[in-house]
């Protein structure tokens, strides 16, 4: 089932908060457009200027034509976010901070909901990984779900000291699985997929898609980082593409 509360899969025990949250069903308005992005004005959700902001955001573009909105005809909230026109422009966006982190007797979970609006001419990325400028392009630690190969694919992908490698081209210091998933074009309320990954201390990652698990990775775990909650797009052909992320959820014991 669906993600229903920051506190719907793991409740506080022992009197006290022991599980860190963070959770984004995108219904509170907040977008971004470039042409307002001011010092006076970036106090918003979404920013370029780093701490201006909840998400930092990182954009490749020829323009300023790239949004991100929270979208119309979209029953409990989407956040739609579009690039440019241009071959390889790009949006990222990464909470500020990093606040995920594998230790030994930690367990984290993430999970998110998203559809892509067209899936054979685009790179997408969803998941946790170091606060970067080119995540997209080659992040060196990151745990998530996307695709570099500009088709239908969805691959569970993490890497550790990957220096630079394309998060889901299987490179070096990365370990990669196609999860067996095609995804199809899809809107702002159509086509979801739901992806999820759980991390046990320092020694497993099991993904999900739709609830059914696709694979258990045990070598390249970042366990010498910290990461923060990411999100990303990025065109493979002339033509404006969007990433529609319905939720995000993640969480952490302390």
């Amino acid at each position: 089932d669906p993600i229903g509360g920051p506190d719907s899969k793991w409740k506080k025990r022992g009197g006290g908060p022991n599980v860190a949250t963070f959770f984004d069903d995108f219904t509170d308005g907040h977008g971004y457009i470039p042409s307002e992005e001011t010092v006076a004005s970036a106090q918003g959700k979404f920013s370029e200027l780093a701490n201006m902001g909840q998400w930092l955001v990182t954009v490749t573009a020829a323009g300023d034509n790239e949004t991100i909105v929270c979208a119309d005809d979209a029953p409990g909230g989407v956040i739609a976010m579009t690039n440019g026109s241009a071959n390889d422009d790009s949006i990222e966006a990464q909470i500020n901070g990093e606040m995920w982190a594998l230790a030994s007797g930690r367990d984290i979970v993430f999970e998110c909901r998203l559809s892509v609006s067209d899936v054979d001419a685009c790179d997408w990325m969803v998941g946790i990984a170091i606060q970067d400028t080119a995540v997209i392009d080659g992040t060196d630690d990151f745990i998530g779900f996307g695709n570099s190969a500009n088709t239908a694919d969805v691959y569970c992908a993490n890497g550790k000291d990957a220096s630079g490698v394309l998060p889901f081209s299987g490179g070096a210091a990365t370990t990669r699985t196609d999860t067996g998933t095609n995804l199809s074009n899809g809107t702002v309320s159509t086509n979801f997929v739901t992806l999820r990954f759980e991390v046990t201390g320092t020694s497993e990652i099991r993904y999900f898609v739709d609830g059914v698990e696709v694979a258990t990775h045990t070598t390249n775990l970042p366990d010498n980082e910290a990461m923060t909650t990411t999100m990303c797009i990025q065109n493979a052909a002339g033509a404006a593409k969007e990433l529609n992320v319905d939720y995000i959820y993640v969480a952490a014991t302390r």
